[in-house]
C-alpha cells in the first residue's frame, strides 16, 4: 500500500477562509456559524481530509451529538463523495486512517458523561464540533482539554446554527466577547457562514443563465490564474467562478433568494425563522420559546434509565400529529410516580418527595404516508408486551375529519390498531397556548431537577405542575433537537410560531406531538370523568388519624353533593 493518498478536494471560498484560519490564524477556538445550508458540515469534511493529507501522522476528530447525525452529515457523505476512502475506513471503530498515518475519529456524545469518556485521555491536533449549539459550555470545555498536540498548533472549530441549548455560550464567546478573567480574547475567532455562500443551491439556475462573452473571459482568466488545467474548465466550473468572482456578496444573496429553491424558502419564511436560518442573526435565539428552560443534560436520559423508571404497573400512551402536508410524527410515552430513592438511584436527583415523571421514549417520523401505513407502523413499533399497558392514543383533531376513503383517517388508523390490543385514537386536546405553557412548566421543573419552585399556577389534575417533570430518551433525537428550535409567536406570546402548511418543519410537528400527549393526559381542557375526579379527590386527602378519616368522609359527602353524584359512587371509592 502506498504511504501517500492524494485526493483532489475543492473548497468553497468561505471554507477556504476557515482552512486559512486553522493553518495561519492565532485563535485556538474558532466559531463557524450562521444560517442553515451554508456548507459548514461539508466544509468540515473537506478541510479535515486536506489537513490529514498535508500533515502526516496527525489525529483529527469530528464529533456530533448523536450517531444518527454523525452518519447522515459526515460518515455517509465522506464515503460517497470520496469512495477511495472506503478501504481506509474502520466501520466498527468509526475511524479513517490514511496511509500517511493521519487518523480521523468520527464520534458522538449524547450527554456529558459520554463527552467525558470520549475525550478524557484523547489527544487531537484538530477537533471539529458540528452543530455545537447542541452542546452545553461544560461539555465544550471538556472537549477542548483534548485539543492538544506535541508539536503545538492544536485548534477547535465550533460549527453551529443559530439556535439550540448552547447558543448562549456561543453568542457570549463570538458575538458579545465575554470571557472569564483568565481567558485571552485573542484565543477566539469567528467566521460567518451564509446560505448564499453555498453555490450548490443555485447551480441549476447558473447553468440555465449561462455566461456572457465578457463573463466567460473573466472566469477563464480567473481559472488560469489559479493554475487550473484547461480540461477542467467545465461549464459548471465557469458558472461557479461567475457566482464567486463576479457577483458581490449582496448580489449572491439576492440571487440565492430568488433563484435557489431551498434558499428562496429560507428567505420567505416567517420573520423569526428567517432571521435565524437565512440571516444567521445572533439575536434570533431570543425568540426561542423554550430557550430559558430547556436543559438538555437534565432532560435527556438513556433507554435503560427509562426502563428503570417506568414500572410494570405504569400506564403508557401514544400521540400522533397527522398531516399529509407535513411530517407525521408519533411518540410513545410513559407516566410514573418515582420516589426520592428511585430518582436518586436512577438519575442521581436529590428530591424531597415523590416526583411525577413523564417519559417520552420512542419516536417515529415519516413524510409520505397513508392512514393504514401509519397504523401498521405503530403496531410494528410497539412491542407485544407493551400493547396491553397502552391506555390512550391521542391523535391530532384534523385526522377525525380528513378522509382517504369512506372512513376518516382516525378510523383507518384505529382499524389497524384495535386487532392488536392497542387503543383506538381519540382527539387530542388542541389547546396550543395551554399545551405549550404546560410543556414550558414541565421543562422548567426538569431543569430544576425536581426541586419544587412555584413557577406558575398551571395545574395538572388539580395539583400544581411543579411536581411533574418531563424526560426524553436518546431514542427520540428529533424531539430533543426540536425543542430548542421552536420559536415564540410574536403575536401570541404564549404560543409557538406556526408556519404556513406549505413550509413543513419537523420541529413543529415533533413539538405538537409532544404537546398533544402532555396536555391531553396531564391537564385536558375537557373535564375528567366524575369517577376519576372522585378517586383523585379521595386520594388527595390524608386519613391517618380518626379525625382525618372523619374529615375525608365529610369532604366526600360534600363532593358528592356538589357534583350531584350518588352515594353509591362515592362510597365505592371509600371501599377501594
Amino acid at each position: 500500500m502506498p504511504d501517500t493518498l492524494r485526493i483532489p478536494v475543492r473548497l468553497q471560498p468561505k471554507q477556504w477562509t476557515l482552512y486559512d484560519t486553522l493553518r495561519e490564524g492565532i485563535a485556538r477556538i474558532i466559531g463557524a456559524g450562521g444560517g442553515r445550508g451554508s456548507a459548514k458540515s461539508g466544509g468540515i469534511d473537506r478541510i479535515s481530509l486536506t489537513l490529514m493529507m498535508e500533515e502526516p501522522g496527525i489525529r483529527v476528530c469530528i464529533v456530533m451529538r448523536t450517531y444518527t447525525q454523525l452518519r447522515k452529515y459526515h460518515i455517509d457523505p465522506l464515503l460517497q463523495t470520496y469512495p477511495q476512502l472506503t478501504e481506509h475506513y474502520y466501520k466498527t471503530d468509526k475511524k479513517l486512517v490514511l496511509p500517511n498515518g493521519s487518523q480521523l475519529d468520527l464520534g458522538y456524545a449524547e450527554n456529558y458523561d459520554a463527552v467525558e469518556e470520549f475525550f478524557r485521555s484523547a489527544n487531537y491536533k484538530y477537533i471539529f464540533v458540528d452543530q455545537a449549539e447542541q452542546f452545553i459550555e461544560l461539555e465544550i470545555r471538556e472537549m477542548y482539554k483534548a485539543c492538544r498536540w506535541p508539536s503545538g498548533g492544536s485548534k477547535m472549530v465550533l460549527s453551529h446554527n443559530m439556535g439550540g441549548v448552547g447558543i448562549q455560550t456561543l453568542r457570549k464567546w463570538f458575538h458579545t466577547h465575554e470571557y472569564n478573567a483568565r481567558e485571552n480574547p485573542d484565543n477566539y475567532d469567528f467566521i460567518k457562514f451564509n446560505p448564499w455562500d453555498n453555490v450548490e443551491w443555485v447551480r441549476p439556475a447558473l447553468r440555465a443563465d449561462g455566461l456572457t462573452p465578457e463573463e466567460r473571459a473573466t472566469c477563464e482568466a480567473s481559472l488560469e490564474a489559479d493554475g487550473i488545467p484547461k480540461p477542467e474548465w467545465t461549464e459548471d466550473r465557469l458558472c461557479e467562478r461567475r457566482y464567486y468572482d463576479i457577483f458581490t456578496d449582496e448580489e449572491r444573496m439576492q440571487y440565492a433568494a430568488t433563484r435557489g429553491e431551498y434558499t428562496q424558502a429560507l428567505d420567505t419564511d416567517e420573520e423569526s425563522y428567517r432571521a435565524r436560518d437565512w440571516l444567521g442573526s445572533w439575536d434570533a435565539f431570543e425568540g426561542a420559546y423554550f430557550g430559558r428552560v430547556f436543559d438538555r443534560s437534565a432532560t435527556m436520559i438513556t433507554q435503560a434509565q427509562a426502563e428503570a423508571l417506568i414500572q410494570p404497573w405504569d400506564k403508557t400512551g401514544l400521540s400522533t400529529d397527522w398531516g399529509k402536508a407535513h411530517f407525521c410524527v408519533t411518540q410513545w410515552h410513559g407516566v410514573t410516580l418515582a420516589s426520592p430513592k428511585r430518582m436518586w438511584d436512577i438519575l442521581r436527583w436529590e428530591v424531597a418527595k415523590p416526583v411525577n415523571v413523564v417519559v417520552t421514549y420512542r419516536e417515529w417520523i415519516i413524510n409520505e404516508m397513508t392512514s393504514p401505513l401509519v397504523g401498521a407502523g405503530i403496531v410494528e413499533r410497539t412491542p407485544i408486551g407493551e400493547r396491553k399497558d397502552t391506555q390512550s392514543y391521542f391523535l391530532s383533531p384534523d385526522a377525525f375529519g380528513e378522509r382517504d376513503s369512506d372512513n376518516t383517517t382516525a378510523d383507518e388508523i384505529g382499524d389497524q390498531l384495535s386487532p392488536f390490543g392497542l387503543p383506538r385514537p381519540i382527539p387530542a386536546d388542541n389547546d396550543r397556548a395551554g399545551g405549550y405553557l404546560l410543556m414550558y412548566a414541565l421543562l422548567y421543573n426538569t431543569k430544576m431537577r425536581g426541586k419544587a419552585d412555584p413557577l406558575s399556577e398551571i395545574m395538572v389534575r388539580g395539583k400544581a405542575a411543579t411536581d411533574t417533570v418531563w424526560l426524553i430518551t436518546t431514542e427520540c433525537p428529533e424531539l430533543l433537537n426540536s425543542i430548542p428550535l421552536l420559536m415564540r409567536d410574536p403575536k401570541k406570546i404564549d404560543d409557538v410560531l406556526k408556519t404556513d402548511q406549505s413550509q413543513a418543519r419537523v420541529e413543529q410537528d415533533c413539538g405538537d406531538t409532544g404537546r398533544y400527549f402532555i396536555k391531553s393526559w396531564l391537564n385536558p381542557r375537557q373535564q375528567a370523568p366524575l369517577d376519576v375526579r372522585a378517586k383523585d379527590f379521595w386520594d388527595s386527602m390524608p386519613a391517618g388519624t380518626p379525625d382525618e378519616v372523619q374529615a375525608r368522609a365529610m369532604a366526600m359527602i360534600k363532593f358528592e353533593h356538589d357534583n350531584k353524584a350518588t352515594k353509591r359512587r362515592a362510597s365505592s371509592w371509600a371501599r377501594s
